[in-house]
């Protein structure tokens, strides 16, 4: 008998649990969710953060508010993230910047492998090489022409341990020139120099210069994927001209503190679908290729990544800070 009334409990006791963790994943979020991103506002990071706090708010019923916090390319805003409580009532937006920084950092503030939980790719966009109006070159041969004849141009980047400054530097290493790095804090502060002529060259996101490309502000000389981009099926790739190792793209993705309840990263996977799902995002957003992922999927690339920016780092000599 008591063997009996101890199993009944075990049973109860089982299905008390099961209630109470469907409760919390109906009641999530039960108040505003804050939602970071790592670069300044006018950037893709900005934007796409901003389209899924909506989207979020919408699946929801509560209000998904992004807070920008900027530096050190994206590292400030994710360090942040990475030490606030694990909750569920901060999320962040991440690059692929978040596999660069063990590049470029003697001590990192955290570890982009173990300290973060990971919800789920959302798109991916390239680089492109850009010249100001005034900029001799016209075609990448005589990009790369005039970039030998003049070593140390200075060529601008969204910041270090970007996706678009290991590109520059990429392109340092297989056209055999010396443009020299000239760090921003995001997309945007980036390409206004650019167009005001303070630089002269920038590696930039597509998504960010698109605007500016196609009203006739700047010049794109090449993107860095092996497939031209459907936005600019008129700009050649580095591959074709002959740097065949070069194929980088920037992505984003959604990340929370590690340790962030499970079912809180379910949710917000399927939220990332229902906005992938959206003509809007691509076409607000020209030059971003949508792409999803598991939350597995997503962890396995950036602990993919790390090793392989960092091969890339010793060859370009990149110093670490």
């Amino acid at each position: 008998m008591n063997r009996i009334r101890g199993i009944s409990l075990g049973l109860v006791a089982l299905c008390l649990v099961g209630t109470v963790t469907n409760a919390r994943a109906e009641d999530y979020p039960d108040r505003p969710v804050k939602m970071i991103a790592a670069f300044p506002p006018g950037g893709t990071s900005d934007y796409i953060a901003r389209m899924l706090a909506q989207a979020g708010t919408q699946v929801f019923g509560k209000s998904v508010v992004v807070e920008n916090k900027a530096g050190a390319g994206g590292m400030i805003g994710l360090d942040y993230l990475s030490k606030t409580k694990p909750d569920g009532y901060t999320v962040g937006i991440a690059s692929g910047a978040l596999a660069i920084y063990p590049s470029i950092n003697k001590s990192m503030p955290f570890d982009p492998t173990t300290d973060f939980d990971y919800y789920g790719l959302i798109g991916r966009a390239p680089s492109v090489l850009l010249v100001t109006n005034s900029h001799p070159a016209k075609t990448f041969e005589e990009f790369v022409a005039y970039a030998k004849s003049h070593p140390g141009q200075p060529y601008g980047s969204a910041g270090s341990g970007t996706n678009t400054q290991f590109t520059g530097e990429l392109i340092n290493l297989a056209a055999g020139i010396e443009m020299k790095h000239v760090p921003y804090r995001g997309g945007a502060p980036q390409l206004a120099d650019l167009m005001a002529g303070t630089i002269p060259i920038a590696v930039a996101g597509i998504t960010t210069a698109m605007p500016f490309i196609k009203s006739g502000m700047m010049r794109a000389i090449a993107v860095s994927t092996a497939e031209r981009s459907k936005s600019l099926p008129d700009v050649p790739t580095l591959r074709e001209k002959g740097l065949t190792e070069i194929d980088t793209a920037e992505w984003f993705a959604l990340v929370a503190p590690r340790g962030t309840p499970d079912q809180v990263g379910n949710l917000w996977n399927s939220v990332i679908a229902k906005m992938v799902a959206d003509p809007s995002l691509t076409e607000k957003n020209p030059g971003l290729e949508t792409k999803t992922s598991t939350r597995d999927e997503l962890k396995q690339l950036v602990a993919k990544e790390v090793e392989l920016w960092k091969g890339i780092a010793k060859r370009a000599n990149i110093e670490q800070q």
